[in-house]
């Protein structure tokens, strides 16, 4: 069977077109990303995290008890509702504002998550970055889900 010549020139090239048309690319959303590195986890289990600053700007964060990262409120949820389950315990003389999470970076550490009942949970971490205005203003970024058996 034979195919004219430009039959099939005209094929391929609306197949070249239909591909470049195609909008493979997804747009990232400015955020700052919390991931953590599974789902299920026991009480005696450590928790590892990962923070990316996506943001145009740098974020801010509370220095506790000089430990030089985040460190994140431990929300459970409870009939639909999400209360703080587990906050940091900062002292005076070495906390203070503020830690730098530069743009484009990337923050990595662990959790202990002993204590916890079993249960849904997720990660909060509050920063201070600057809007479109120049003013600060609280940003949060909460991890997935994740649950304690």
């Amino acid at each position: 069977m034979k195919i004219p010549l430009f039959l099939l020139i005209g094929i391929i090239l609306s197949m070249f077109f239909a591909c470049q048309d195609e909008k493979t690319d997804v747009p990232i959303k400015k955020a700052i990303y919390t991931n953590i590195d599974r789902e299920h986890y026991h009480e005696t289990d450590s928790l590892f995290f990962g923070l990316k600053n996506l943001l145009d700007s740098p974020a801010f964060f509370y220095v506790c008890s000089g430990y030089p990262k985040p460190i994140p409120e431990i929300e459970k949820l409870e009939k639909n509702i999400w209360l703080i389950e587990r906050s940091p315990l900062c002292n005076d003389f070495s906390s203070y504002c503020c830690g730098e999470f530069i743009k484009t970076g990337t923050i990595g550490d662990a959790i202990t998550l002993e204590g916890l009942e079993p249960g849904t949970y997720r990660l909060k971490f509050t920063f201070s970055v600057y809007n479109s205005e120049s003013q600060l203003i609280n940003y949060e970024s909460r991890s997935t889900n994740f649950f304690i058996e």
